[in-house]
């Protein structure tokens, strides 16, 4: 773990005790509710499994907008898995695409309520619980939006 990321979970820490003098600690459990909520309308739970050779997993809906992407990345477990291991569907009737397809030029696109699959070409991992984050950079503002995923990972 980098300081950086000590940093910005201390910073977080902070604000949060901040809000919880200034408006009460129940508007943090609500903030909590409302972020688990966000990751529910996204991801779909329980949808992290082992597809050999690697995982997979499942949103129901475009993660947090809509829009033109010019690249997308996984983190797992913190790791950054290599583009040309990770796909992207978006809808039943499109090809997989490798996120190292995707630039300025060839941008993913996402509609509203298309099922998206992401599938990984990985060894075998551990089951049990695992943390993924799905990093999207739009080609409009804000430049980058993500979501960050935690979730048991099932056998096949």
């Amino acid at each position: 773990m980098g300081s950086r990321s000590i940093a910005l979970d201390l910073s977080i820490l902070r604000q949060g005790f901040s809000i919880g003098r200034e408006f009460g600690f129940a508007s943090l459990e609500e903030f909590a509710r409302l972020g688990s909520f966000l990751e529910h309308a996204f991801y779909e739970p329980g949808s992290l499994a082992a597809d050999p050779p690697g995982f997979s997993f499942r949103l129901a809906n475009p993660p947090l907008r809509l829009g033109a992407f010019s690249a997308i990345r996984l983190r797992w477990d913190g790791a950054l898995v290599p583009p040309e291991r990770a796909a992207i569907s978006v809808g039943a009737s499109h090809p997989p695409r490798s996120f190292a397809e995707i630039d300025a030029d060839h941008p993913l696109l996402l509609s509203f309520g298309g099922p998206i699959r992401i599938s990984v070409q990985a060894e075998p991992q551990r089951p049990g619980l695992h943390r993924l984050r799905l990093e999207l950079q739009s080609l409009a503002i804000p430049p980058l939006v993500w979501i960050e995923i935690t979730d048991h990972l099932r056998a096949e």
